[in-house]
């Protein structure tokens, strides 16, 4: 897992000067992630509705997939959200895709047909067209019992670790109380960062 933490940070590392605006900072990871799959994935804030228990979306279509992060969260909650659908992105997974906090759970039926009107709340029909939506699907799992259902909960598992890791090699890449320096030659720090970094070390 942290392999790929250090993958990712290397290459938006290159890209991007930081310290910089968390949606600048997390549309260069899913443009990295978009390379790495050979597969468009494209990062949308919006506004949830009020009350729906859902922390983010992941909306797989024929030829894209599409994060959805909620609009006026703190952006290290969004890092952290972010981070968890990279996860499954890297691994291809097609069907944790609704985040729902644990007291939440249930609140949602789990079925296809409720997540997809969750979709259609957030997202414009022009920006997510039905017939090209593959896959909604709820983080919660309705059947406890079956082998499949425990490799789903340790999918999850693993995707919320990633996250809580990618949001705290990340957070000092974000403008705010977070932000660090980008490391440079001008100090002892950096330039041990900096050979570290070249000899394949981590950059994060």
């Amino acid at each position: 897992m942290k392999d790929l933490v250090a993958d990712l940070g290397r290459e938006v590392a290159q890209r991007i000067q930081v310290p910089a605006d968390a949606e600048v900072v997390m549309g260069e990871f899913c443009r990295v992630m978009s390379e790495r799959r050979g597969r468009p994935v494209d990062m949308a804030i919006r506004e949830f509705p009020p009350g729906l228990p859902i922390s983010g979306l992941r909306l797989l279509l024929e030829e894209r997939s599409v994060i959805v992060l909620p609009a006026g969260m703190d952006p290290q909650a969004q890092l952290v959200i972010l981070g968890h659908e990279l996860y499954h992105e890297e691994h291809n997974h097609c069907t944790h895709s609704v985040g729902l906090g644990a007291a939440a759970r249930g609140a949602v039926d789990g079925s296809d047909e409720s997540i997809r009107r969750v979709a259609e709340m957030v997202m414009s029909s022009d920006e997510v067209p039905a017939e090209a939506l593959i896959a909604v699907a709820a983080r919660s799992v309705a059947d406890e019992e079956s082998d499949r259902t425990t490799v789903k909960q340790s999918d999850e598992v693993h995707a919320e670790t990633f996250g809580y890791w990618f949001a705290s090699a990340v957070r000092g890449w974000v403008r705010g109380r977070h932000e660090q320096p980008k490391a440079t030659a001008a100090t002892v720090e950096g330039r041990l960062t900096l050979s570290l970094s070249h000899r394949g070390g981590r950059v994060l």
